[in-house]
């Protein structure tokens, strides 16, 4: 972590005067908390990072979500009193003989970003990092949650790499002190899409408008849930998707990414880092215990994982920072995560992450026919009559019966 190499006289003999007392990450945290709050919260930059990860054969898939910039341009004229730099960060390292069509797929959208003038100067520079996670390493297998500790640790690590890159930038202010060059960090996946035109306005105008924050994002909107969201544990039901910004100058996200890191090799890795903050402030915020999401995963022994507990820290944390609400609700950014969504899921949100999004069925233009399969003695008779009785989508309903009895056709 790179702090100001000046501190004021008065702050610093404070904390100087109670060091003996703390604990060393204690300490850590009471100054982090005293420049911060001295030196403001975004008072030293108005670079924003805008990340946009992908792993090993993911640059296709982004370079063809960039398509959607056009018909939604980032920003109106040349922007805000702001300025973006767009980061790729891969996971791995950029060798053309092992990765040609990401290494082939970045080098188009140096070319469009170009050609654009950075979508007409929307966004000042473009970076690509490489996070250089060892092939085995780098593992994100859905399939394998419930059994494997390392399903997530691609994603888990590459978040963590890439903030941790971004912190190392930066810069001197007016006053000779060293700053971060970039506070915020905006982490758009390949899957989040601009929704409207001037969505990097909006994103950068929320920023400002919700100040103080460590974390603003989007809880899940989808109607997946619906029929069990009563039973799900609080910190799944209140977690921020990874799509959020985050500030990097903010004590309590600082002390979060210090935390991921010691998680690193534990089986808290096995919880996808959003997830995984979500359970830290869930815990801090209201003293409710998150249990371990995996029950049917063993340990190296193949019992049963048991985790420390790990909520007197958290609510340490809360008390620290807590007042100001610094996990925040976006209204920019609509969560949908994995879920197919129509027009009418959304509200007026400009970001959207989520699956696929679909058009609702028009009888005008489009006959649906329901074809029903009936081999036991006519029981379909029931629902046939139930259909008369209702109004429903179908222009035709068939059923199919057994070589005995012909198809019936209703219209």
């Amino acid at each position: 972590m790179h702090l100001p190499r000046k501190l004021k006289a008065a702050g610093a003999a404070v904390l100087f005067a109670t060091a003996f007392l703390l604990s060393t990450d204690e300490l850590l945290g009471e100054i982090r908390y005293s420049l911060f709050r001295s030196l403001g919260y975004h008072s030293h930059s108005s670079k924003l990072a805008l990340v946009r990860p992908i792993p090993p054969g993911g640059g296709q898939a982004l370079l063809e979500s960039f398509d959607l910039w056009d018909p939604h341009w980032p920003c109106s004229s040349k922007g805000l009193d702001y300025q973006v730099d767009l980061f790729i960060s891969f996971s791995r390292t950029l060798d053309r003989s092992e990765h040609p069509g990401d290494v082939e797929a970045l080098e188009k959208l140096k070319s469009k970003f170009e050609a654009h003038g950075g979508w007409n100067n929307c966004v000042s520079r473009l970076h690509v990092i490489e996070i250089d996670i060892a092939p085995e390493m780098d593992i994100y297998e859905k399939a394998d949650e419930q059994k494997n500790p390392m399903w997530v640790n691609g994603p888990n690590e590459q978040f963590r790499k890439t903030l941790r890159e971004i912190m190392t930038m930066t810069r001197s202010d007016q006053q000779g002190r060293e700053v971060a060059e970039y506070e915020i960090v905006y982490n758009m996946e390949a899957d989040a899409r601009p929704n409207k035109w001037g969505w990097l306005d909006s994103i950068q105008k929320e920023i400002k408008e919700e100040a103080p924050f460590a974390i603003l994002g989007s809880k899940y909107k989808g109607h997946s849930w619906d029929s069990y969201k009563d039973d799900l544990p609080l910190a799944l039901k209140e977690h921020i998707n990874g799509n959020a910004a985050y500030n990097l100058t903010h004590p309590l996200m600082q002390a979060i990414l210090d935390e991921l890191d010691a998680e690193a090799g534990t089986y808290f890795n096995a919880i996808p880092f959003d997830y995984r903050i979500s359970q830290m402030i869930t815990e801090g915020s209201t003293g409710t215990d998150s249990p371990f999401p995996f029950p049917s995963m063993s340990d190296e022994n193949g019992g049963p994982i048991v985790l420390p507990d790990k909520m007197q820290m958290f609510q340490g944390w809360w008390e620290k920072w807590g007042s100001e609400d610094p996990y925040k609700k976006s209204m920019v950014i609509a969560n949908l995560a994995a879920t197919n969504f129509l027009p009418h899921d959304l509200g007026d949100e400009p970001i959207v992450h989520g699956n696929k999004p679909y058009q609702p069925w028009n009888p005008r233009t489009h006959d649906i026919t329901l074809v029903v399969n009936d081999w036991i003695d006519n029981i379909s008779d029931g629902l046939i009559s139930e259909l008369d009785k209702t109004t429903h989508p179908f222009t035709e309903v068939v059923v199919m019966r057994s070589k005995e009895h012909k198809a019936d056709k209703k219209t």
